[in-house]
C-alpha cells in the first residue's frame, strides 16, 4: 500500500467487495447443498488467511487494512451466498 491515496484505496476496497458479493453466489450457485456452509467456512479462511499473513510479516500493510480487507472480504462472500439462497427460495413459492 505505499503511496496509496485514500481514494485509491476506497475504489479498490469497493471492487474487492463487488468481486466477494459475486464469488459468493458463484459459490452458492455451484455448491449444491449446504451453500451457507460453503460460504461460511470460505469466510472463515479469509479471515485465517488474513491473521496468517499479518503474523508471518507477509505483507507490509498496516493491521487496520489487513483487518478491514478480511473482514471485508469474508462479509461479501456470505452476503452474495445470502443474496442466491434468497433468489432461489423467493422462486420457490
Amino acid at each position: 500500500m505505499p503511496d496509496s491515496s485514500l481514494i485509491e484505496i476506497a475504489v479498490g476496497g469497493g471492487f474487492t467487495v463487488i468481486g466477494a458479493i459475486f464469488g459468493g453466489y458463484l459459490l452458492a450457485m455451484v455448491s449444491r447443498r449446504l451453500p451457507m456452509l460453503h460460504a461460511s467456512v470460505l469466510g472463515a479462511w479469509l479471515i485465517f488467511e488474513g491473521v496468517y499473513l499479518f503474523v508471518s510479516g507477509a505483507t507490509t500493510n498496516p493491521l487496520w487494512f489487513d483487518v478491514i480487507s478480511s473482514a471485508s472480504l469474508s462479509v461479501g462472500v456470505i452476503f452474495g451466498s445470502y443474496a442466491f439462497v434468497y433468489r432461489a427460495r423467493s422462486h420457490v413459492t
